[in-house]
């Protein structure tokens, strides 16, 4: 009993410490302040990058390629380019953030992976923001969410280990290979066109079926429409292997950094 109590009493002060996350909300906190409240329109920059962007490719593919295959065309864009776009900068701002947070590692004595848990919530900030926005264009265009909506939260989760992951493993491989991301941009170029964001995934998967299983993202993004558009339960079965994906490469993701982030340091 004794050996169980001390156990769990450590697992508890190393995750759940009230200190720890104070800190890293304080942290997430000023990287979200620092990327929207010096500016002039301040949080709607959050916004208004992807509403740009929908309104472009919906000009493309509905206006000008006369792509009318899918309903609510509008919403079933905003629904997978807001998560391919918080993937992408949690991603790519992981790749450079021993960098610029050097600072802190080094005059500051913390649990190193705090700094991705911050980085991750603050995007993820930002992305609930969208997620309000898209609910209420939903309603203006009179498409209200239905109870399986209450499934997108764990959605949300499944995404949140995905990108906590790939940030950690994406600056492990930054310190041997410095033109990651270089690499990485066309990486996300192949993703962003293999997702299911402008067509339904499951176009992809009858094409090539083990994508389902290469890219976790048609998965996500198709469950995500089923329970934010279509008012429809997940996938199940596509929902447990993206969890499944996502934990395991959070996983791999903190043991690369905790056995490599002090030769980070040493080289930059």
């Amino acid at each position: 009993m004794k050996v169980l109590n001390k156990l769990f009493g450590s697992f508890y002060n190393a995750f759940f410490s009230s200190i720890r996350i104070e800190r890293i909300w304080k942290l997430a906190e000023v990287d979200f302040k620092k990327r929207y409240y010096n500016d002039k329109l301040g949080l709607l920059w959050a916004l208004i990058n992807p509403l740009i962007q929908i309104s472009i490719y919906y000009l493309v593919f509905v206006l000008i390629i006369k792509y009318d295959k899918v309903e609510n065309y509008a919403l079933f864009l905003f629904s997978g380019i807001l998560i391919w776009m918080t993937f992408t900068e949690s991603s790519k701002k992981g790749i450079m953030l021993i960098k610029n947070k050097r600072y802190l590692i080094e005059n500051i004595q913390f649990n190193k992976l705090d700094l991705f848990y911050s980085q991750t919530i603050s995007i993820f900030i930002g992305f609930i923001f969208n997620i309000c926005a898209y609910v209420a264009l939903s309603y203006i265009m009179g498409i209200p969410l239905g109870l399986n909506a209450l499934y997108f939260p764990i959605l949300i989760i499944n995404l949140f280990f995905i990108c906590l992951g790939a940030a950690l493993i994406l600056s492990v491989i930054q310190i041997y290979l410095k033109d990651i991301i270089h690499i990485w941009n066309l990486f996300l170029l192949l993703g962003f066109w293999t997702s299911g964001i402008f067509f339904r995934g499951q176009a992809f998967i009858e094409l090539f079926p083990p994508i389902l299983y290469i890219n976790p993202f048609i998965g996500l993004i198709i469950n995500s429409r089923k329970v934010m558009l279509d008012n429809e339960p997940p996938d199940f079965m596509m929902l447990a292997y993206n969890m499944v994906f996502g934990i395991v490469v959070c996983i791999i993701g903190a043991f690369l950094f905790n056995r490599n982030w002090q030769k980070a340091i040493e080289n930059f």
